[in-house]
């Protein structure tokens, strides 16, 4: 990966790692998982989040873009190559809550907040309107509703948001050749 990411020189790059292991929701049910399997699915959580680092890295020090996106409370924002990657001169943080694109529960219709931060080289003026304005009733992503589990529901990225990084996206290889 790291080769390919030096031959072919992408202008972006996006990176979601799964937050599973980082999360605060995790955090709930560490006690039920075994220690052996919990050091091992941490361990292994880390070295993936080290990963994203190292690409990114080399991403913005080859002087293009990056989109990093992770939950807002998860602990990965606490590792110190992350934060790192924080203070590099154009990083931006998006905070913002998915139900202001759209994320609903599947069965019950009712909206999911999911604070949610992006760390991107990129500037996304719509980002900067999109927390909640409390306006509308809310389901706890906990538990299932009907038969979808709302923490695996949870890990999709509403059409709304795709549509809206694509867009920033495209911006960014018609404006950088």
């Amino acid at each position: 990966m790291v080769l390919e990411l030096k031959v072919r020189r992408p202008k972006v790059l996006l990176l979601s790692p799964p937050c599973t292991y980082f999360s605060s929701l995790m955090n709930l049910n560490w006690n039920k998982i075994a220690r052996r399997d919990r050091e091992e699915n941490l361990k292994e959580a880390i070295l993936h989040l080290e990963f994203c680092c190292l690409l990114m890295d080399l991403q913005v020090t080859a002087g293009r873009h990056v989109v990093f996106e992770h939950p807002r409370g998860a602990l990965s924002w606490c590792n110190k190559r992350l934060q790192h990657l924080m203070k590099h001169p154009g990083m931006r943080l998006y905070a913002f809550h998915m139900c202001q694109f759209g994320m609903r529960s599947p069965m019950s219709g009712l909206f999911l907040k999911k604070a949610t931060v992006i760390m991107t080289t990129i500037t996304i003026p719509f980002m900067r309107s999109k927390k909640c304005d409390g306006k509308h009733e809310h389901l706890v992503i906990r538990g299932n509703d009907g038969h979808f589990k709302l923490s695996v529901w949870a890990q999709r990225y509403p059409p709304a948001l795709v549509s809206a990084l694509a867009a920033s996206v495209a911006e960014i290889a018609r404006t950088h050749r």
